[in-house]
């Protein structure tokens, strides 16, 4: 469900998350079941019941129940869930059900059980149904907007910190040129600002992909993340340090790989031993 706070700062968070954690496929299928479903509530809301056309009426009110398990949107569900709550509904359709099959005009109290059950029920509770639809379809097109916001700031930011770079090495190769000293932590900052960073936009996109799918998708996106973006990272800037503190389990599968190696020498060297202990007996 697209749950939006009220307050600027709150929804602007929100929103935020939602565009990061959310995808334009699962936007798009959410967008066209909800509008699916308005419009097969909307059919249901123009369709009056007359002795004629009940069957076709009870047919499509079961249809559109059916449409339960194929629905993943939480809105979706929360209207289904009223709809199957009232129990006059479920025992006009269930009349419906039994008498389907009948030949010839259908009882009296057939037709008024469905006017009263599903008829009653739509038109009580239509306005309801179609205002919150409406209302998680705009929150849609809003996040959907939000991430093209997202990443447009993206972009603008990467193209700032590049120039930045250019420009702050620039003035750096110019003071080497001219003879003004420079040290080693001048050439390495960019590099700590941009891991820095990077450690920053790691740290929020796990936070909201944890509030938002769980704590599964985020042990998986750390370990991605781990595998793919920071270590590499972390071995491109410093491969010694990395490979023997950062990442003691590399250390550790290459010592266990040369143990056998050196069981093997120790061996040699034992036998050894004791055949120069058996020379001089």
């Amino acid at each position: 469900i697209y749950d939006v706070s009220q307050g600027f700062f709150g929804s602007t968070v929100d929103m935020f998350q939602l565009a990061v954690s959310r995808t334009r496929i699962s936007l798009g299928n959410d967008e066209n079941q909800l509008t699916y479903l308005l419009e097969q509530l909307h059919k249901l809301a123009d369709r009056e019941v007359t002795p004629q056309n009940w069957r076709d009426v009870a047919e499509r009110w079961l249809a559109v129940i059916q449409l339960r398990r194929h629905m993943r949107v939480q809105v979706a569900q929360r209207i289904f869930d009223c709809i199957v709550n009232d129990a006059r509904l479920l025992d006009a359709l269930g009349a419906a059900e039994a008498f389907k099959d009948i030949a010839g005009e259908p009882p009296s109290d057939l037709v008024t059980l469905i006017s009263q059950g599903p008829g009653h029920h739509i038109h009580e509770h239509a306005y309801r149904y179609e205002k919150r639809i409406k209302k998680e379809l705009l929150v849609i097109n809003r996040v959907r907007d939000a991430q093209f916001r997202v990443l447009a700031y993206f972009g603008t930011a990467l193209v700032g910190a590049t120039v930045a770079a250019a420009n702050y090495y620039g003035n750096l190769s110019y003071q080497a040129v001219s003879g003004t000293g420079t040290t080693l932590l001048m050439w390495c900052v960019p590099f700590i600002a941009a891991l820095v960073a990077m450690y920053l936009v790691y740290i929020c996109f796990s936070l909201c992909l944890c509030k938002q799918r769980g704590p599964k998708v985020y042990i998986n996106w750390h370990r991605d993340a781990y595998k793919f973006v920071l270590k590499p990272c972390c071995a491109w800037c410093c491969p010694t340090l990395c490979c023997a503190c950062c990442f003691p389990g590399d250390t550790a599968e290459r010592g266990a790989a040369s143990a056998p190696q050196a069981k093997g020498r120790s061996g040699s060297a034992r036998r050894q031993v004791s055949r120069e202990a058996r020379v001089t007996v």
